[in-house]
């Protein structure tokens, strides 16, 4: 899995053993600022100038929810 910003706004997450995107994730309000994987592997993680974060279940990425 590769997580990739595309646009200020969107990130996409490409499956490399396919070499192709396997979803398209959206839902900030302003500039994507920062982008991370937790620790143990299980999330993904994005801060924006919006003042919100959001995250995904690596295992489940179309589940994505903003955290304030």
């Amino acid at each position: 899995m590769l997580a990739v910003l595309v646009h200020a706004r969107t990130l996409q997450v490409w499956d490399l053993r396919r070499q192709a995107v396997s979803l398209t994730l959206q839902g900030h309000a302003d500039t994507i600022t920062s982008l991370r994987r937790s620790p143990e592997g299980g999330h993904l993680l994005s801060n924006s100038m919006d003042n919100t974060g959001m995250a995904a279940l690596t295992a489940a990425l179309a589940r994505w929810r903003v955290l304030r």
